[in-house]
């Protein structure tokens, strides 16, 4: 159990400094977009939330998405011997464990847009 807890954690961390990466990047590619915006006569608080909005869209779809296919592979798993096996030690469909990674990614996903367009809005 331990083992799995650790690799769970590991997988999490993995996706979260991947999608920081990548979210925070594309944010700083709009930094001219920002600086237009602004000079047209938006203010920062508009520009946060269309950054906020246009990072956050694609990571909530993803997120559904990638619940289904975990929750429908989690059900494939079951359905075999080893799984009945597994089971017994880990809960494989524990809803506690999918809303808590998804909350930490959303979180993470909201900080890597919201500190790049602070910095370059503000």
């Amino acid at each position: 159990m331990i083992v799995s807890v650790i690799l769970g954690a590991l997988a999490l961390l993995l996706t979260v400094s991947g999608l920081v990466s990548v979210l925070s990047y594309l944010v700083e590619q709009r930094t001219r977009k920002i600086g237009v915006r602004i000079a047209l006569g938006a203010s920062s608080q508009q520009v946060t939330r269309l950054m906020l909005a246009q990072t956050t869209r694609p990571v909530l779809f993803g997120l559904l998405a990638g619940a289904r296919l975990a929750a429908s592979l989690a059900t494939l798993v079951l359905a075999t011997e080893a799984g009945a096996m597994i089971s017994e030690i880990v809960h494989v469909t524990d809803p506690v464990a999918y809303v808590s990674s998804m909350l930490v990614i959303v979180v993470a996903c909201l900080c890597a847009a919201f500190l790049p367009t602070i910095s370059s809005a503000g």
